[in-house]
């Protein structure tokens, strides 16, 4: 209670008291009002628009037509559904609040079926707010700049958020609160202040292509029971670019810097290996609930909310070499977890604990570095654990307790004692020098062929590690020019360039010793082999007992092979450059070349050698070119071609006309005619003009009465077809129109 003084000091009596408590009410009514009218109009925004059953409660602000609502205008103000089973359809406009406590952009609560697309809701507290929603559906949304969250799904079940952006919203991008069984796809999440995506309490959710950026917390996924962690979320998924490995149920597999995880969770797993991951920028480097048996090593963790975090009887697991550095909160936190060895870490900077053990029992740690934590270790509930082996091995190093060591035995003379724990044997003075660098290993990935080429870019993972008890590695880099110059390695990277690239490593530990250069040829050939064929030349008409001239070359790994096959229509035959076609007939030779590094290439041409005995074709008929008996459906062919002044070219005539297509044969350019089959070409006019020419292609073999079969081809001077009686069929193919009406007969000698 406040006592009412004058500036005199002194408490005021009688009249006087009554006085000022009767100007004090009139103030406090006064103040009341002016409240009351401010706290009515907490900022400019007008009612929110209710969409129902018969549609907008205002209906210029869109429009209606019983299932969807589309908006038509940008509106300053929230939108209410109120019914279940209908769109509300944005049509790519804005509803824009007016900042911190505007409330809802667009708000439903306990309705089905309901889809918000192509919407941009920006400045309300939250965006879209679903809450105790089914079978909704929140795709193609701008949730951009709110106070809080963009999109917030509570106690919403079967729900699918595709292909929205959240970004720059002041706590969370996608926030899923409790409910079950929804699907997040294809957003995109980025520069929130706090989380990207956030899994709170929900379960069986599925996740898939998201890409989170930006955020402290880029995902977050929280639970108490296992049924809140059991959730599909796949490598499509990245934090940072970076794919997020979710594991549940899975027993052993290794998972290395090649896997490029960004953050991993492992759910009721077993027997897993991760080494050598850069894990940073998230709410937890690695999650581990219910997992055993189990290690982490070599991991850099490093501006994450908590860097490595086991829960829930995550038990005998091994985390040794790791560094953790710049965890806002815990650097290491064993939570409900015993068994578990820590040694050989490096934990540093962490904002509130290096390491956190809660109800943790019978864990061991030592060997470890303790560097600049707010708190450097601290444990509540549990028992058991121990923070160091007896000498020469000892405990661990912390840097607030280096002295003194009065004995020289290497150990602090008094123990480290910290709330929940004890160091008897802390490391004392400055770290054990460390005089030996790190080795580097380097992982080539890609399409591995002969000799050490490969066939495809190549990925590189390069690996360190530092020596038993040294100080632990600092930092890595890579040259792709043989040590000219370095560039700090990240993750793992491509090299795509064709040739020989002189790939260089090494590393350095954080006492300074850097490793000599390790060095690996990167040899890559992505290119076929260059295939020359010089006889024949496409289409070429070549004379009798003419050579075959082909060859190829590799200018990267190589020549591997070649070889090469005749085929002419019915038989193939392997050949070598250098061999006579004497035979007459239509051929196509067919050249494959191989490099050491396993590309192919293949190269085929088609010749003719025309018959050099005297021979002839003639005759007549019709052919059905569609499915009536008039005309109309019907081509008509006539040819008389002979070659019987050798070696002179063929003289006849021919004609061919379908449909309003008409052409008259001026000339032969060669003749085949082999066994019962004959291939003519020549020149002549279309619907009399131009240039064109065409193939006859004859094959008289009469089984059981069957009709000759032909082939008719035209195309123009520059090589476009212009009709084709077998569409789509290869340009030698053998004849498949039946003829009638006629026949066609050849003669040879």
């Amino acid at each position: 209670m406040y006592t009412l003084l004058w500036a005199t000091g002194q408490r005021p009596r009688g009249g006087t008291m009554r006085r000022v408590i009767a100007i004090l009410i009139v103030a406090a009514v006064l103040l009341g009002t002016l409240g009351a009218a401010v706290q009515a109009q907490p900022n400019a925004l007008s009612a929110p628009v209710t969409l129902g059953a018969n549609g907008w409660s205002d209906p210029t602000v869109g429009s209606w037509d019983g299932h969807t609502a589309t908006l038509t205008a940008d509106l300053q103000r929230g939108i209410v559904i109120a019914v279940s089973n209908v769109v509300l359809d944005g049509g790519g406009h804005s509803v824009t609040g007016a900042g911190k406590g505007s409330g809802r952009g667009v708000y439903a609560k306990q309705l089905m079926g309901v889809t918000v697309r192509n919407l941009r809701v920006s400045n309300f507290d939250y965006g879209i707010y679903l809450e105790q929603c089914g079978e909704a559906t929140v795709a193609g949304n701008a949730a951009n700049g709110n106070a809080y969250y963009g999109i917030y799904l509570k106690s919403s079940s079967s729900t699918t958020v595709i292909g929205n952006s959240a970004e720059a919203n002041a706590d969370t991008g996608i926030h899923v609160s409790s409910g079950g069984d929804n699907v997040l796809t294809n957003n995109t999440v980025r520069s929130n202040g706090q989380h990207g995506i956030y899994l709170n309490r929900c379960f069986r959710s599925t996740l898939a292509g998201n890409a989170m950026d930006g955020s402290p917390a880029n995902l977050r996924v929280d639970g108490a029971i296992d049924a809140e962690y059991t959730h599909t979320i796949d490598t499509s998924n990245t934090v940072g670019g970076k794919p997020v490995l979710y594991l549940v149920g899975v027993n052993g597999g290794a998972f290395d810097g090649s896997s490029q995880a960004g953050t991993v969770y492992l759910i009721n797993c077993s027997g897993i290996t991760l080494k050598g991951l850069v894990l940073s920028s998230n709410f937890v480097g690695a999650l581990l609930w219910h997992t055993s048996n189990s290690r982490l090593e070599g991991l850099q963790a490093s501006g994450n909310q908590h860097g490595i975090w086991l829960r829930n009887g995550s038990n005998g697991n091994t985390l040794a070499g790791n560094t953790i550095d710049g965890s806002r909160s815990y650097g290491v936190y064993i939570e409900g977890s015993s068994g578990n060895t820590l040694t050989g870490n490096e934990i540093r900077n962490s904002g509130t604990y290096g390491l956190y053990l809660a109800g943790a029992s019978n864990n061991q740690a030592v060997k470890n570095r303790f560097l600049a934590n707010r708190v450097h270790a601290y444990g509540t509930g549990g028992g058991g654990n121990t923070f160091n082996q007896p000498k020469p091995d000892g405990g661990n190093f912390w840097d607030d307790w280096t002295a003194p060591d009065n004995d020289g035995d290497g150990f602090v003379d008094t123990p480290r004692v910290f709330t929940g724990g004890e160091d008897d044997l802390p490391v004392s003075g400055a770290p054990k020098v460390d005089r030996v660098a790190p080795v580097t290993a380097a992982i080539l990935d890609g399409a591995l062929g002969g000799d050490g080429w490969y066939r495809s870019d190549v990925r590189v993972t390069l690996g360190a590690v530092d020596n038993e008890g040294g100080s632990g590695v600092k930092s890595t880099e890579y040259s792709l020019d043989g040590g000219a110059s370095w560039q700090p390695y990240t993750g793992p990277f491509s090299i795509g360039q064709e040739g020989t690239t002189a790939l260089a490593f090494r590393s350095t530990d954080n006492a300074g010793n850097v490793e000599q250069a390790r060095s690996r040829a990167v040899k890559i050939d992505k290119s076929a082999p260059e295939i020359t064929i010089t006889r024949p030349q496409p289409g070429e008409v070549l004379p009798s007992g003419t050579a075959l001239s082909f060859g190829a070359r590799d200018a990267l790994s190589g020549l591997a092979g070649i070889s090469a096959s005749l085929f002419d229509g019915v038989n193939k035959w392997a050949v070598s450059s250098g061999d006579a076609v004497s035979q007459a007939g239509v051929y196509n030779l067919t050249v494959l070349a191989n490099d050491v590094a396993g590309n192919v290439a293949n190269q085929t041409r088609s010749f003719i050698v025309p018959s050099l005995e005297a021979a002839s074709v003639t005759g007549g008929g019709w052919f059905s070119t569609g499915p009536g008996k008039s005309a109309a459906d019907k081509a008509f062919v006539n040819v008389v071609c002979q070659n019987r002044q050798l070696p002179a070219t063929p003289v006849g005539e021919f004609s061919f006309r379908a449909g309003d297509l008409s052409l008259k044969g001026s000339g032969y350019r060669w003749l085949v005619v082999r066994d019962s089959v004959a291939w003519l070409e020549g020149t002549g006019a279309l619907n009399g003009g131009g240039n064109y020419r065409f193939q006859l292609v004859v094959d008289t073999a009469k089984r059981a009465n069957e009709p000759d079969r032909v082939r008719v081809r035209i195309w123009d001077e520059g090589g476009r077809p212009v009709y084709d009686s077998q569409p789509g069929a290869d340009d030698w193919a053998g004849p498949t129109g039946s003829l009638s009406g006629g026949n066609i007969t050849l003669h040879k000698g």
